[in-house]
C-alpha cells in the first residue's frame, strides 16, 4: 500500500472536485468526493494507491494513519513539468487594497529572513528551500 504527490485531481472554481484513487486490480480508477473518504478506502483495502498532492497526502497520512501506507514524491522528470516546475501557492486580494499585498509581502519576507518560515516548513515535512521567494511559474 502506498501514496505518491502528484497534481492530480479536477478542479472546480478553487476546489477540488474529486479525488483520484486507483482500486484494487481489475477496478480501474475511482474517483472521491473528499480526502477523507480517498483514506477510508486505502485504509481498509479497498484501493491500493492514492495519487495527491504532497501536501494533503502528507496531511491526509498524519491525521488518520495507515498502516503500511508509504508516502513517496515522484523523481524529477522531464516529461512531468510539476516534478521539474512545482506549483507555488499565493494569497488572492483584493486588487483595490495593495496595502494589503504589501503587509502580506513584508509579513512573509520578515518571517523569511529570520528563518521563521523555514522552521515551519520543517515542521510539516517540507524542505526549507521551499520558502525561498522565486520567480513566478506558470504550469
Amino acid at each position: 500500500m502506498f501514496s505518491f504527490s502528484l497534481h492530480s485531481f479536477a478542479t472546480a472554481g478553487s476546489r477540488p472536485a474529486a479525488l483520484v484513487g486507483l482500486l484494487v486490480p481489475d477496478k480501474g480508477p475511482g474517483l472521491f468526493e473528499t480526502t477523507q473518504a480517498l483514506y477510508a478506502d486505502l485504509a481498509s483495502g479497498r484501493i491500493s494507491v492514492v495519487v495527491d498532492t504532497f501536501p494533503s497526502g502528507q496531511a491526509a497520512l498524519t491525521n488518520t494513519p495507515v498502516e503500511g501506507a508509504v508516502f513517496n514524491v515522484p523523481a524529477p522528470d522531464d516529461r512531468v513539468v510539476s516534478t521539474t516546475k512545482p506549483g507555488q501557492t499565493n494569497f488572492p486580494v483584493n486588487l483595490n487594497n495593495p496595502g494589503l499585498q504589501e503587509a502580506i509581502n513584508d509579513n512573509l519576507d520578515t518571517l523569511r529572513e529570520s528563518g521563521v518560515l523555514g522552521e515551519i516548513a520543517e515542521k510539516w515535512g517540507f524542505s526549507p528551500t521551499a520558502v525561498a521567494e522565486t520567480v513566478p511559474n506558470l504550469l
